[in-house]
């Protein structure tokens, strides 16, 4: 039961962050510095995994937070699969985001490596990831769902992946797609640069899945 109310006290932190962030985001408010990468006016930002990611995870920690409560109060006897399945999904997306950002964008970023850890993206690219990473695997039982259903955590990289796809071989002329449309920078490489990325992407989430799952499995070991 202890277990269950810190789980309760971590995604509800979670979900302030994230509703904090979306509103310093959408009001384009720099708390930190006025550089800040990977950052478009308003809802523009709607078009980053990262932001998407980060929201479905507010939602998906809502969700739980709402069954864990049902189960102090005796009202569910426990958190129903599907619940727990929606908040590793979105925990393995957000956790893509962050593995991302820390090993491939913060390396590369023009303006240096930290410039992706300012105002809102200190929150997006990492601390609501990690935050949903340690309450996974220290605090929610995975053994609620079956191996095979941790493919179920590519879908929203496969989801965004598609949408990302389409709208740079729609805004592709002569093998060259305008940074304005490929705002990760994914496809400057041409075809080749977009199918290597596809793959990564595909395999790194994979890998993201397996490691929360097994991850779970020898950090939990208690019942709830």
């Amino acid at each position: 039961m202890n277990r269950l109310k810190t789980s309760i006290i971590l995604n509800i932190i979670n979900v302030i962050f994230i509703i904090f962030a979306t509103i310093v985001m959408l009001c384009d408010f720099h708390f930190m510095t006025e550089s800040n990468i990977l950052d478009f006016p308003g809802v523009n930002d709607f078009q980053f995994f990262t932001v998407d990611s980060n929201i479905l995870l507010g939602i998906a920690s809502i969700v739980f937070i709402v069954y864990e409560i049902l189960v102090i109060k005796n009202k569910e006897q426990d958190i129903p699969r599907w619940v727990r399945l929606f908040k590793y999904v979105a925990t393995v997306a957000t956790s893509l985001t962050m593995i991302i950002v820390v090993l491939f964008l913060g390396p590369v970023a023009p303006t240096g490596y930290f410039s992706l850890f300012v105002n809102g993206n200190l929150f997006f690219h990492f601390l609501c990831p990690l935050l949903g990473m340690i309450t996974l695997l220290c605090f929610e039982n995975s053994k609620a769902y079956k191996f095979k259903e941790l493919f179920l955590g590519l879908l929203p990289t496969v989801i965004y992946g598609t949408y990302y796809l389409i709208n740079v071989l729609v805004h592709m002329e002569n093998g060259v797609v305008n940074s304005e449309y490929d705002w990760y920078g994914f496809a400057q490489g041409g075809v080749p640069s977009i199918i290597f990325s596809i793959v990564l992407m595909l395999i790194s989430t994979l890998l993201i899945a397996i490691g929360l799952y097994f991850g779970n499995k020898h950090l939990f070991k208690t019942k709830e």
